[in-house]
């Protein structure tokens, strides 16, 4: 039988595939787009996205489905395969856990980071750090790192409370006009209700965040771990007093940093 002109080929990639197995999911459980939709609390023009393999959904979407559908974990299988095809396997274990934190506590020393990045500034970023690697490459990377950002405008999001180096976004990235979007970005980020931004000045001196930037992630009902990434591979810290250690760093940096409203005057300053 034909397909559909509407639908995906499951075998053009792993998009396609959790296209095709969403919409038979959800064509097994007798339920409509607009149903599902309901359900998950998103459009239906949404979950039809999804189906026509025009959306990447988010972990959370997935769970939801997955749930709902009664796929038994079919669907989180596929996004899986999805999310994972074009990252190091290093990093799949800290994107499991950066979607289960209820907050994070970031200190950055050279760039501005991730979750709070636009995509023109993470392509030159990446293409300036890895020059050997190819254009589909990095496209592949900067959407991993697009989707990832959805966490934070899920219904129930993690706090992000980073502290960054003024250093970190004095250095120009892409260009004076791709630092500017990603300035006036970082502004509109520092606006909602779980992000707080916070500027770590040149004249604050010397400081405890010296030894290399680091993440603080907090768990429901679980000892938070500290994230720590080098230039090829990044590894997780969950011995106590070593958390300790980073959680009173991290502590002295946010105290050293400049306030949430004078760092947004900072951050405006260069775009007067």
């Amino acid at each position: 039988m034909a397909r559909p002109p509407n639908e995906p080929n499951p075998s053009d990639g792993p998009l396609e595939l959790f296209a095709t197995e969403h919409r038979r999911y959800r064509k097994r459980s007798g339920l409509t787009q607009a149903a599902l939709a309901d359900q998950l609390n998103y459009t239906p023009q949404f979950v039809g996205m999804i189906e026509v393999a025009e959306r990447t959904p988010s972990r959370q979407y997935v769970d939801g489905a997955d749930r709902i559908l009664n796929a038994d974990g079919g669907l989180i299988n596929c996004w899986l395969l999805l999310t994972r095809l074009h990252i190091p396997k290093w990093f799949g274990p800290f994107m499991d856990v950066e979607a289960q934190a209820t907050a994070m506590h970031e200190w950055e020393w050279a760039f501005i980071p991730g979750l709070l990045q636009t995509a023109a500034y993470a392509t030159a970023l990446i293409k300036a750090g890895r020059p050997h690697i190819s254009d589909e490459k990095v496209e592949h990377e900067v959407d991993v790192r697009m989707h990832r950002q959805e966490l934070l405008h899920r219904p129930a999001p993690p706090m992000l409370w980073t502290v960054i180096d003024e250093y970190a976004f004095r250095r120009v990235v892409g260009g004076p006009g791709v630092m500017r979007a990603q300035l006036d970005h970082l502004l509109k980020m520092a606006e909602l209700p779980n992000v707080v931004v916070q500027i770590l000045p040149f004249d604050a001196g010397p400081h405890p965040g010296q030894i290399g930037a680091f993440k603080i992630l907090e768990l429901d009902d679980q000892p938070g771990v500290v994230w720590v990434e080098g230039p090829d591979e990044g590894h997780f810290i969950d011995r106590e007093d070593q958390v300790a250690e980073c959680i009173r760093r991290y502590d002295h940096l946010r105290a050293m940093a400049l306030s949430p409203a004078a760092s947004r005057k900072m951050i405006t300053a260069p775009l007067e």
